[in-house]
């Protein structure tokens, strides 16, 4: 019986230390991968992803994850966005085959098209963001554009005219403003968006909205390059949390970058990058060495955060991974 008995004690201290094991090992690594494989691969040849992936715009919606993917056949070529559905965030399926919902030739003067952010109205309509280009040049003016549809599928109904331009001709986003995110806020939204003078630098501005269709610029950006490996550029914002005097943003750097970094606000307009270096580096996808686009959704307090890598700084061909990051994660850095 004695015997027994110290048995079962020996046998709870093993189980207590692998439970303390594990929690040390999730502690030591809170951001996780969630497939070593691409969760959306290169097309084939001729297909409209053939050379490039972009996640576009994400969104978690009646148990499910919606990507609105930009696909490329090479870059700057004519382009189209597919609507992606996933129950899982890994498993992606296109519920229109190889249809796409929206390409340059339904906007005006529009070579390509790059999507940006999607929100769901209290009414059930859908709305897309999203970039469009106007040439055939590596750095092509952009102009953003506004869609609407009471069904992811579609059809979508295109603005008339862009709900965003370029700034004047000597301004901070005098070439081109491109990749919106916007948000629903008490009295309205909010837009953050990258825009350029020139292929050499760019920052991150701001645009508020009392109905999502006319804008108002903040004016000066309201996030540049500072940090070394920022390298000039700073683009591609993501909100993960607003309000209550706590806001955190993600952004990239480059096209390509080595990562994503974070930033934080008190105020949504006065934003304090945090720390000099990416908050989420390429390295965590074995084999890469560049992100460049990348979207995120959150559900149940995880955040997936899908990242169109590279394992060469030219980024195509590129594929998609997912990485899956927690709230209190990502708290913890943004108060480090």
């Amino acid at each position: 019986m004695f015997s027994k008995l110290i048995l079962i004690v020996v046998g709870l201290f093993f189980l207590l230390f692998s439970f303390s094991a594990q929690a040390q090992e999730d502690e030591d690594e809170p951001i996780v991968l969630l497939s070593d494989t691409p969760i959306i691969e290169t097309g084939s040849p001729g297909s409209f992803n053939a050379g490039f992936n972009e996640p576009g715009a994400m969104i978690y919606h009646d148990g499910q994850f919606h990507m609105f993917l930009t696909g490329y056949g090479g870059f700057p070529r004519p382009n189209g966005i597919a609507y992606l559905v996933s129950d899982d965030a890994i498993e992606w399926t296109n519920p229109l085959d190889d249809e796409l919902i929206l390409t340059g030739e339904d906007v005006p003067n529009a070579r390509a098209v790059n999507a940006g952010s999607v929100l769901i109205e209290p009414d059930g309509t859908w709305v897309l963001y999203f970039g469009s280009y106007d040439t055939g040049s590596w750095f092509p003016a952009g102009q953003i554009w506004r869609a609407t549809a009471s069904d992811p599928i579609g059809p979508w109904t295109v603005s008339d005219e862009p709900v965003l331009t370029t700034g004047e001709e000597d301004g901070w986003e005098a070439r081109t403003v491109f990749q919106p995110e916007v948000i629903q806020v008490e009295d309205g939204y909010i837009m953050y968006y990258a825009g350029a003078p020139s292929s050499f630098q760019m920052a991150i501005g701001m645009a508020t909205s009392e109905d999502g269709v006319t804008w108002e610029k903040h004016g000066e950006p309201i996030l540049t390059a500072e940090a070394g490996w920022e390298s000039r550029y700073v683009n591609r914002p993501r909100i993960l949390t607003h309000g209550d005097d706590s806001w955190i943003m993600l952004y990239g750097s480059n096209i390509p970058g080595p990562g994503v970094g974070m930033a934080v606000s008190e105020d949504g307009i006065n934003w304090e990058r945090v720390g000099d270096e990416p908050f989420l580096p390429a390295e965590l996808v074995p084999g890469m060495v560049v992100f460049s686009e990348y979207a995120l959704a959150e559900a149940d307090g995880i955040y997936y955060i899908a990242v169109e890598a590279s394992d060469n700084n030219t980024v195509g061909p590129s594929e998609i991974y997912m990485l899956q990051v927690g709230f209190e994660t990502l708290l913890a850095h943004a108060q480090s």
